[in-house]
């Protein structure tokens, strides 16, 4: 019976073992016209999430795992896994483009203003109740963006797909972790920028672990609401986190 110890690596393996070329061509309608789509990061991140699903879906139920569906779009986590043992394990779908041969734009990671600060605001079950946090990320190349185009359904293969080299990630979501913000004014937790660290799982909370994480984006104060606030920001960074917590002790 697959544990928590070791179905995130057999989700990854299963995953890469399908061997899908995740070549989406567009959307396609009743009367066989394919409308072709570009390579907006929201879009594809969708596609993503929505390719990948039915997959996880099939291999949970392999090893017993009932997967559950969030039910609103700004809830999280995308997916929950409910092992034979009761465990909850929440599971996002995230994709980022590579900018250059080891950098790649960053992944959002969820919002950190919501459920890490309120156990039961927009999130499926209560914060508490999940022991493991886990990214699901998918990391590719944009092609040359184009116009949609309408194409019929016999000319598929003309069809170029706007996405190539796809790179398959699966780590807990505080190794993947860095130590700002996703995006300018957005609530968002961003990622590590360096490939090999999202591979190895080894941004800058890996080795404080999950606790630190959890903490650090807690009290996290963004400038404009640290303003409104009449407030100094306690730290910008986790090394200033790591003194600020010194001298709240």
């Amino acid at each position: 019976m697959a544990n928590k110890l070791n179905i995130k690596s057999i989700l990854e393996e299963e995953i890469k073992k399908i061997g899908l070329g995740w070549d989406i061509k567009g959307v396609i309608d009743s009367k066989n016209r394919i409308y072709t789509i570009n390579s907006d990061t929201k879009l594809i991140s969708k596609v993503f999430e929505l390719v990948t699903t039915p997959i996880i879906v099939d291999i949970a139920e392999k090893y017993e795992i009932k997967v559950v569906s969030s039910n609103r779009q700004t809830f999280y986590p995308d997916l929950t896994l409910i092992l034979p043992t009761g465990e909850k394990i929440a599971l996002d779908i995230k994709s980022t483009y590579r900018k250059t041969k080891d950098k790649v734009a960053g992944l959002t990671l969820g919002s950190y203003t919501g459920y890490l600060r309120n156990p039961i605001k927009n999130i499926m079950f209560p914060y508490h109740e999940y022991v493991e946090h886990w990214v699901l990320a998918f990391i590719y190349t944009r092609e040359d963006d184009k116009d949609g185009e309408i194409i019929p359904l016999s000319k598929i293969d003309e069809i170029v797909p706007v996405i190539k080299d796809i790179e398959i990630i699966m780590q807990e979501k505080y190794k993947l972790s860095a130590d700002r913000p996703g995006s300018g004014n957005t609530a968002n937790i961003g990622s590590s920028s360096d490939i090999e660290t999202l591979r190895k799982g080894t941004g800058v909370f890996a080795k404080h672990g999950e606790k630190v994480f959890e903490d650090y984006w807690r009290n996290f104060l963004q400038r404009k609401i640290a303003r409104d606030m009449r407030k100094v920001q306690p730290y910008h960074n986790l090394v200033e986190y790591l003194a600020w917590k010194k001298k709240q002790k």
